[in-house]
């Protein structure tokens, strides 16, 4: 496990990972997200995350990060 974006960043990982802010901004995009979801790293963070919810999960994946946030 990853302690830090950095480590994530320095080890080559190409896998699909993401971190958000407390108030839910992307603050990272990882290279296989880009790949799976279309948007690239540098249109998406900064964004907040409700910007991949799909339609009608909003609530739940509100739900989620509030539960993270506790």
């Amino acid at each position: 496990m990853f302690s830090d974006i950095k480590e994530i960043k320095s080890s080559g990982v190409k896998e699909g990972y993401l971190s958000l802010s407390a108030d839910g901004v992307i603050l990272s995009f990882g290279y296989g997200l880009e790949f799976i979801l279309g948007y690239c790293s540098e249109e998406i963070i900064g964004r907040h995350w409700s910007i991949l919810s799909p339609t009608g999960l909003e609530e739940e994946h509100g739900r989620l990060l509030e539960d993270a946030k506790a």
